[in-house]
C-alpha cells in the first residue's frame, strides 16, 4: 500500500488513485508513467491517466502546441485507420494510445526519459488526509447520547469518560460531580427534600441578582462551609500521634472548648477521591486487612466527610434500625461508629430514572445501610441492634482525637452500602483495582445529602 499510494499522487486525480489501487495489474507501469509525467512538468506538459486516454480525456498542454497536435492526430489516425480527426483531439489536448506512444512523444520533445521515483510531499499528503479522515471516524463513533444517571435527564456526554462495570456507567475521572454516579437507590429530588440534613452547616447571607433587568437583587442565606482537597494532604498532618490521644483523653471537659480541634470551621471531604498520601498507618498499610471483601492499598475515600467542632450534632437523614454499633480503636479507624439500616419506601419505577441504576429488582422496597463514623464515646451508648431510628434524631456528635480514630479534624464519616456490613465497620477507603466495584456497592452520599459541590 505504501509504495502503490506515495507515487505523484499530486499528479492524479482522487479517481485515478482508486483506479489505481483497484487494478494492480496495471501498477508497475503506472508509476513509471506517473512519474515522467512529473518529471515532465517543467515543460509544462501533463500525461493523461489510461483510463482518461480510453475514455477520450485528457489534459492540457502548455507548450509546443502545433508539435503536439500532430503527433496526436498521428497515433489516433493509426490506432483508428481513419484520416479523419476524433471530435476529442482539439487544440489544446494531447491524448496518447498507450505508453510507448508517449514515451516516444516524450523523448522527441522533451528528451525526458521513465524512470519512477517516490514523491515524499506525495506521501506526506496521503498521510495526512488518511489522519485526517481517520480522526473524523473515530470522534463520530465516540460520541454518542447518554442518560443523566441522577435524574434520567438525556444529555450528551462523551462515552470515553466513562466505562461499563457490570452494566452500571463508572466515570473515569475521580472526585466527579454527582450526576457522573450511578444512582441505583432511584433517589429523586422530590425524595431528597424529604431527607433530613445529617450536618446542619451554619449559613451566610448572599446577594442574588433579580429574575430580570427590572426584578432588584435580594440576599438568600446559603450553608457556609468550604471543598477541601485532600489528594495532596499527608497523614503527619492529619492523623495524632498516640502520645496526643493519650493527653486529649485525660482533658476535662471544660478543658475541650479551647483546644485547636474545637475551632475548625465547617467543610466538606469529597467522595471518590485518592487521597495517595493521608492514609499511611498500620491499618492502612496492611494490604492483606479485607473488610467486606476489599483490600490492598486503599486510597480511594468511598465516603463523605463532614467537618465541624467537636461536639457538633449528627442527625439520621430517614427512618430506620440499628444494624450495629461499636468502638474502633486503631490509629486511622472510624473510632466510635453507628450503622444505620434506612427503609427508602417503595422503590420507584422504571420510568423515574433508568432502569439500569436502580437496585430494585428483587425487592419491592429500598433498602439502604449507612454509616456514621468519627463520633464521640456517648454516641455509641443504647444503640442496640435493631433499636428504631427517628429521621432527625441526633445520632451522636464529633468525636474528639481520642475517640474519633485519631484525626485531628474533628468529621463524621457519611457512607451508604447497598448490602449489610458484617459488622460495625466499612471500607471507608478502597484501592483503585477494587474503586468500579466499590462505587456500585457504595453509592455517592450526595443521594441523600444533595449536590454539596
Amino acid at each position: 500500500f505504501f509504495d502503490i499510494s506515495c507515487i505523484s499522487v499530486v499528479q492524479l486525480s482522487s479517481h485515478n488513485v482508486i483506479y489505481l489501487l483497484l487494478t494492480p495489474a496495471r501498477v508497475k507501469h503506472r508509476i513509471a508513467a506517473a512519474n515522467d509525467a512529473s518529471r515532465a512538468k517543467k515543460q509544462s506538459l501533463k500525461r493523461p491517466s489510461y483510463h482518461q486516454q480510453i475514455m477520450g480525456k485528457s489534459f492540457r498542454r502548455r507548450k509546443n502546441r502545433e508539435a503536439a497536435r500532430s503527433k496526436a492526430i498521428e497515433a489516433v489516425s493509426e490506432w483508428t485507420g481513419s484520416e479523419s480527426v476524433p471530435k476529442f483531439v482539439a487544440d489544446e489536448d494531447v491524448p496518447f494510445r498507450t505508453d510507448e506512444e508517449y514515451n516516444a512523444y516524450l523523448q522527441e520533445t522533451t528528451g525526458a526519459t521513465s524512470k519512477a521515483r517516490l514523491n515524499w510531499s506525495a506521501c506526506l499528503n496521503v498521510g495526512i488526509f488518511a489522519f485526517v479522515w481517520l480522526s473524523i471516524v473515530v470522534g463520530i463513533k465516540i460520541t454518542s447520547s447518554s442518560t443523566d444517571n441522577q435524574s434520567g435527564l438525556s444529555t450528551k456526554v462523551p462515552t470515553g469518560r466513562f466505562m461499563n462495570y457490570e452494566g452500571y456507567r463508572i466515570p473515569r475521572d475521580l472526585a466527579g460531580p454527582l450526576s457522573s454516579y450511578p444512582n441505583r437507590l432511584g433517589i429523586t429530588e422530590e425524595m431528597r427534600k424529604e431527607f433530613h440534613p445529617v450536618v446542619v452547616f451554619p449559613t451566610k447571607s448572599v446577594e442574588v441578582a433579580g429574575d430580570d433587568d427590572k426584578s432588584p437583587s435580594r440576599f438568600e442565606e446559603i450553608p457556609d462551609y468550604t471543598i477541601l482537597d485532600l489528594t495532596v494532604s499527608s497523614a503527619i498532618t492529619q492523623l495524632a500521634s498516640e502520645e496526643e490521644r493519650t493527653d486529649a483523653k485525660k482533658r476535662k471537659p471544660w478543658q475541650k472548648r479551647n483546644t485547636p480541634t474545637n475551632n475548625f470551621t465547617y467543610a466538606v471531604g469529597r467522595y471518590d477521591e485518592n487521597r495517595i498520601n493521608l492514609y499511611k498507618s498500620d491499618l492502612f498499610d496492611q494490604t492483606d486487612n479485607n473488610i467486606d471483601g476489599f483490600d490492598g492499598a486503599r486510597t480511594v475515600h468511598i465516603g463523605i466527610d463532614l467537618d465541624g467542632p467537636v461536639g457538633t450534632k449528627v442527625y439520621a437523614f430517614a427512618d430506620g434500625v440499628v444494624h450495629s454499633a461499636g468502638y474502633n480503636p486503631d490509629l486511622g479507624d472510624y473510632g466510635n461508629v453507628v450503622v444505620v439500616e434506612h427503609d427508602l419506601g417503595i422503590c420507584p419505577s422504571a420510568s423515574m430514572t433508568d432502569i439500569e441504576e436502580m437496585s430494585c429488582e428483587s425487592s419491592s422496597t429500598n433498602k439502604v445501610y449507612a454509616l456514621y463514623g468519627h463520633l464521640d464515646s456517648k454516641s455509641i451508648k443504647g444503640k442496640t441492634k435493631g433499636k428504631e431510628i427517628k429521621k432527625g434524631q441526633v445520632l451522636g456528635r464529633f468525636g474528639d482525637i481520642h475517640e474519633n480514630g485519631g484525626w485531628k479534624m474533628p468529621h463524621v464519616h457519611f457512607q451508604l452500602s447497598m448490602r449489610p456490613p458484617e459488622t460495625h465497620d466499612l471500607p471507608g477507603a478502597v484501592s483503585l483495582r477494587d474503586r468500579a466495584r466499590a462505587l456500585i456497592e457504595y453509592p455517592d452520599p450526595r443521594l441523600v445529602l444533595g449536590p454539596l459541590y
